[in-house]
């Protein structure tokens, strides 16, 4: 459901034979004595990462999740008992300059993903305990989520991908529909700042109509709040309420009356006004209006007042 994949510049490698070295790593550990397990984890690891960067990655890694865990990848760190672990940590661990760090924590999550998916029958964490565990997690990690790339991820470099691409995959599996409040709430957080740059925002939006319009995502009572934001994007007025297409909305406006399109400006100030977010439709409306129509031109900008003219442009106009 969602469609901010990683980032296609990987290595070609060939991943069967990656997988099979990564299986023979493993094995490897499985193999060894308690004493000696410490010195078998490197490979592990690095072979792991190399992994976790392709599309399959994650994948590869859950269907391993329990065999991991036996060989003993968890032995002597925080993440030996998944039951006491904090979703708050995720973000510090995801963000890590730190290879391994990225890894086992990655290994974790995928841990409990097959926990949750019922793929693994874990001794101390159940299925319910799990998928509670990841919802906070997606939550937390909601710029991941949506592929925002903050100071943290650019300093981390490549490994940024592997962080991101265990979100999203995590997401994929157990649904956007459980992190909709959470995310509604900072959408909300982020444009009562009216920030200048709201591409992130125009994301996050999207990815929630997308989720309520799939008929096989049950969202319950989640994303009430959402229908402002939506429509502030994709039909925020009467003319463009069924996002019919900027084409056929243009041709809309060919037939409306003067008191149609007064309605149509007044409408798109009205959602500029409430979300400090521009509709491309408000943007189409602006331009077949802009020779010769000034009033309808001050009414669609909400620049009635003396001065509003370069505050509701800077604030939204430019912001789309």
């Amino acid at each position: 459901m969602n469609d901010h994949q990683p980032g296609s510049a990987v290595p070609v490698v060939n991943f069967d034979k990656l997988v099979q070295k990564l299986d023979d790593a493993i094995q490897v550990l499985e193999e060894s004595r308690p004493f000696a397990k410490a010195g078998k984890l490197p490979r592990v690891f690095d072979i792991a990462r190399r992994v976790l960067m392709q599309p399959e990655g994650c994948r590869i890694i859950e269907e391993r999740a329990e065999r991991l865990e036996l060989a003993g990848v968890y032995l002597g760190t925080d993440w030996a008992e998944p039951g006491t672990l904090l979703p708050t940590l995720t973000t510090y661990s995801l963000q890590s300059q730190n290879a391994d760090t990225v890894v086992i924590e990655a290994f974790s999550e995928l841990r409990l993903l097959a926990v949750a998916r019922g793929f693994y029958l874990h001794p101390s964490v159940s299925a319910e305990q799990a998928h509670h565990y990841l919802t906070q997690v997606l939550a937390i990690n909601l710029g991941l989520l949506f592929g925002m790339v903050g100071e943290a991820e650019r300093e981390q470099g490549k490994l940024s991908q592997i962080s991101q691409s265990l979100v999203q995959y995590v997401a994929h599996h157990i649904g956007y529909e459980h992190v909709i409040d959470s995310l509604i709430e900072e959408i909300w957080r982020i444009l009562q700042q009216r920030p200048i740059q709201v591409s992130d925002v125009r994301k996050m939006i999207t990815q929630i109509a997308i989720c309520r319009a799939d008929p096989h995502a049950d969202l319950g009572g989640a994303g009430r709040g959402a229908d402002r934001l939506i429509s502030s994007l994709y039909g925020p007025t009467r003319a463009c309420s069924e996002d019919p297409g900027t084409v056929v909305y243009e041709q809309r406006l060919e037939s409306m009356d003067a008191q149609a399109l007064q309605n149509e400006a007044t409408g798109f100030a009205r959602a500029m006004h409430d979300t400090g977010l521009v509709s491309p439709y408000h943007a189409s409306f602006v331009r077949f209006i802009l020779d010769d129509q000034d009033a309808l031109l001050t009414e669609a900008l909400a620049c009635r007042a003396p001065g509003a003219t370069a505050c509701c442009v800077t604030g939204s106009w430019f912001a789309r």
